[in-house]
C-alpha cells in the first residue's frame, strides 16, 4: 500500500479515536504532533513516514484501539 494512504488512513483512525478526548490529548493536539514531525523530518532530511506514522499513534493505547 502506498505510504501517503496509510497516513490518511492513520490520521482517519486517530481522529476517530481521539475526536473529543479531554485530557487534552485530543486530535487537535495530535495533529500539531504530526504537523511538528512532518516539518521536522523535512528539516533533518528524514523519511517523513517513519517520523509521521509513529506519532500520530503515540496517544493510542490497547484500549483506544479497540
Amino acid at each position: 500500500m502506498n505510504k501517503a494512504i496509510i497516513i490518511e488512513k492513520t490520521k482517519e483512525f486517530v481522529k476517530n479515536k481521539l475526536y473529543g478526548e479531554g485530557s487534552g490529548h485530543d486530535w487537535f493536539y495530535m495533529e500539531r504532533v504530526y504537523n511538528l514531525a512532518k516539518y521536522t523530518a523535512l528539516k533533518e532530511k528524514s523519511d517523513s513516514f517513519i517520523c509521521e506514522k509513529p506519532k500520530l499513534l503515540y496517544d493510542i493505547d490497547y484500549k483506544n484501539a479497540q
